[in-house]
Formats: structure tokens, sequence, C-alpha cells
């Protein structure tokens, strides 16, 4: 649950209060969740799980007992089976999409098939959007080294920094913002009503309590 921590923590300095944290099983019965966060009482429930369909299926649960406001995340650029999953509970729903789908890649094609050809026996046979973000970070730090000229970690940093206007397999990179993220990251908040996922500025967005349940 490590990996929780940021978003307690950051939830927690806004105000939040979060009433508990569980575990949802995909291969046993929900229920024994559902009841402990019916006693809870929270007003939101913050669901993580990759899979679009299986998160819709826990909104519907969770409206089934009392709980109406959810948001989720995913690796998933493609959100359309939350509804489908969901039904009618998907309405007002939020999810948070971080990562960028293949199709959504300019040289992910290309990238792919090189892949593909060089048959690596042991990883699957399709490079996917993890092999095209590795690869272009990997180039990336390459052509540091290349710039650098030196094995001094400093200024291989630095060389990594200044890396600007890089075309990538995932895309378009402008460049590193002051605290080393990568600009832009491809995230986007979404929220669905009157059966569509409509953008949502984050700034405009706030659950007042957050509960997280995942797999």
């Amino acid at each position: 649950m490590a990996r929780l921590t940021p978003v307690t923590t950051r939830f927690a300095r806004v105000g939040g209060t979060i009433t508990g944290i569980r575990v949802v099983d995909p291969a046993s019965d929900p229920a024994h969740v559902l009841a402990a966060l019916v006693s809870e009482d929270p007003e939101a429930v913050y669901f993580a799980d990759s899979q679009a369909k299986r998160a819709g299926t826990m909104s519907s649960l969770l409206h089934g007992v009392g709980i109406s406001a959810v948001a989720w995340d995913s690796m998933e650029a493609d959100v359309t089976l939350y509804p489908a999953g969901a039904g009618p509970a998907a309405e007002g729903d939020f999810v948070g999409i971080w990562g960028r789908s293949t199709a959504g890649m300019p040289g992910y094609v290309e990238f792919d098939a090189l892949y593909q050809a060089a048959e690596f026996a042991h990883f699957g046979d399709e490079a996917d959007s993890w092999g095209a973000l590795a690869y272009d970070a990997a180039d990336i730090v390459v052509a540091a080294l290349d710039r650098a000229d030196s094995l001094d970690s400093e200024a291989i940093r630095d060389a990594i920094a200044a890396t600007a206007n890089y075309q990538g397999v995932v895309g378009f990179h402008e460049g590193f913002d002051q605290k080393g993220d990568v600009v832009p990251q491809w995230v986007s908040l979404k929220h669905y009503y009157d059966g569509a996922w409509h953008p949502v500025r984050p700034g405009l967005v706030y659950l007042p309590l957050a509960l997280t349940a995942g797999s």
C-alpha cells in the first residue's frame, strides 16, 4: 500500500479526511468491502483499477449501497467501457487518465513493427505503451550522455534536464519542468454526465472525502 502514500498525504494537506483504505480482490465477493464502506459513510470513493469495465462495475455496486460519488484512475485512455460496467451509475463519476494509449502515439506503429521483427523471446508479442515510454526515456538518456561527454553524474543530469523538442515514439516532448517532470504529462481528468465523458480542469474538482480500494 506504500504507493498510495502520496495520494493520502496530499489529500490530507488540502483538508480531506480518509475514512479507510480497502483492497478488493477481483476473485472474491466484494460484499464485505461494500459493507465496510457503508459503515464508514464516506462522501466519495476513489477506486484505483486499470480495467475500465471492472471499475464501472464497482461504481454500480457502490451506487447500489448508497454511495453516489465515485472517482477512479486508469492507464486506459479509452474509457468507453466504464459506462458499460456502471450503467446509470456512471452519471457524475470522475476518471483520472494517466499515460497515453498506443493509438495516440504517432510513432507506435513503426516502433511496434520493429519490436516484433526483433522477436524478443522472453517478452510479449506487442511492445505496448510501457515499451514505448521506456524506449523514449532510454533514448533521451543516451542522447544526454552523448551531449555531456562525461561520466560526471551532475553533468549527465544537467544534459537530461536541457532536453528540448524531442520527437519520440510516444509523441513530442517539449522538455522537463523545474521539478524534473516531462512536459507534457499526458494526464487528464474527466467527468461523466449527459451520457459522455467531458474534460475537467483539475483545479475545479474537489472531492471532500476519498477512500481508496484497488486490486
